[in-house]
């Protein structure tokens, strides 16, 4: 399956972003509890449910690419 060039920009811009908030420099430190402290400030600070899923899912495939591509 291809991803259009728009939809790898959003995924790129949304793990950038949460890698860029918590500081994360290498792949070890991205850790499940970072993220949802991270998501849960985020929905403090009124993003709604469905960008923190997107962020999630962004994430989630990030880890799983990371995996399978080791």
């Amino acid at each position: 399956m291809t991803c259009s060039e728009r939809h790898v920009n959003n995924v790129r811009s949304n793990v950038s972003r949460v890698m860029t908030e918590l500081s994360i420099r290498v792949l070890p430190d991205i850790s499940t509890d970072r993220v949802t402290h991270w998501l849960s400030a985020q929905r403090t600070a009124g993003m709604g449910a469905r960008t923190r899923n997107i962020y999630r899912a962004a994430l989630h495939g990030f880890a799983s690419w990371c995996v399978h591509t080791s």
